[in-house]
């Protein structure tokens, strides 16, 4: 609920990783919402919330193809992945390569595989990072475990606020892509259980 807002936690399946790929390519969140229509079709609306359902569901009783077949998103993802280059061969490289699902983060470019084993989730990783190299895409990727915890402050002598400030001016001053690079040498405000 938005009023009053309500936040509730899930339970993740123990081996849950992820493969994030930030392709250096600008996506303004404003074009992104440009592209999302006013209006959904009933029935492309109840599939997504079934979708929802579905992936709750599975959450709850770990069941990891469950997760995949209900990550799909047939409202937004079509007009918002035209904006990310090649997403559908990076779509098509994880899904070959046991990927559960396969989706864009946020407004993108980002985009994010899950798997169900560190090392499908390492696989997965390479083969995007060969084909993004191929393509010259310059690009920064990660895996991670989906953490129990949540994020939580590594550094208890840093400044939270300072450091969120210093987040909010990377990505405003087009240097994220640097600083995603300090993230991955361990300069992390974040600790990702591994």
């Amino acid at each position: 609920s938005y009023e009053p807002l309500l936040v509730r936690s899930l339970p993740v399946p123990e081996n849950l990783y992820v493969t994030l790929i930030y392709s250096k390519v600008e996506v303004p969140t404003k074009d992104a919402r440009k592209l999302i229509k006013d209006k959904v079709q009933l029935s492309k609306a109840i599939k997504q919330w079934g979708n929802i359902a579905s992936l709750v569901a599975a959450l709850y009783e770990n069941d990891y193809e469950e997760i995949g077949r209900s990550m799909q998103d047939d409202i937004i993802e079509p007009n918002r992945s035209l904006l990310i280059p090649y997403f559908n061969e990076m779509k098509s490289i994880s899904l070959e390569n046991k990927a559960l699902t396969f989706g864009i983060s946020g407004s993108g470019p980002s985009v994010m595989a899950l798997s169900k084993s560190k090392l499908d989730a390492e696989n997965i990783e390479q083969k995007l990072n060969d084909f993004l190299t191929i393509k010259e895409i310059e690009h920064l990727s990660f895996v991670s475990k989906i953490n129990q915890q949540g994020p939580y402050i590594k550094h208890e002598k840093w400044n939270y606020t300072v450091q969120i400030i210093m987040i909010i001016e990377s990505i405003l001053n087009k240097r994220f892509f640097n600083l995603c690079q300090k993230i991955k040498d361990c300069i992390c405000l974040c600790h990702w259980k591994n």
